[in-house]
């Protein structure tokens, strides 16, 4: 019984999510800031594609998805560690003027 409990409450907070990513499940840190764009870009790609596909009510194409995730994920710069990360911004690209604009 616990089981099914935990598995429901964990798949209803991924429903919940905004775009559920790789990009979430990646904490590396990375030396500099190209490789952190490189894999970046490669995982916006991948991201996009599978967002695209689960959600047409939020993209209307794939060019858009892949904005939505050049936007939504950045990489910066943590002094105190030296490392380059990737930074979740979902939440404020769902509710930013140019994701409302272009629906």
């Amino acid at each position: 019984m616990k089981t099914t409990l935990c598995a429901t409450v964990l798949g209803s907070l991924l429903l919940a999510c905004p775009a559920a990513a790789d990009h979430i499940f990646n904490s590396t840190e990375f030396a500099t800031r190209g490789e952190c764009e490189a894999e970046n870009a490669r995982l916006s790609n991948e991201d996009a594609e599978r967002q695209f596909a689960l959600r047409p009510d939020r993209f209307s194409s794939l060019g858009e998805a892949r904005s939505f995730m050049t936007r939504a994920f950045t990489c910066e710069y943590d002094p105190d560690t030296d490392t380059w990360y990737f930074a979740d911004h979902r939440r404020e690209v769902l509710n930013s003027e140019w994701f409302l604009r272009r629906q």
